[in-house]
């Protein structure tokens, strides 16, 4: 299963499990091997669909490959 296909799963059962998605924290690679992690509390389902779009299926930054997004927690 790819990375893409986990995190729709994860998204998708969270809404299962809890009715919406309230809270989403991504864990990122930066290029220079660092780890940065965003949470999002607003606007939630548009982040999902950033993400969905912007990055590929083993979870990185379509426009810059040495970004990937991974590890993730929706809540």
């Amino acid at each position: 299963m790819k990375m893409k296909e986990w995190f729709i799963n994860s998204h998708q059962n969270t809404i299962k499990d809890l009715g919406a998605v309230t809270k989403i924290v991504v864990a990122v690679k930066l290029p220079t091997g660092a780890t940065e992690l965003i949470i999002n509390t607003e606007m939630v389902e548009s982040k999902v669909e950033y993400y969905m779009n912007a990055y590929d299926d083993d979870m990185r930054l379509k426009n810059n490959q040495q970004i990937q997004i991974i590890s993730w927690l929706f809540a």
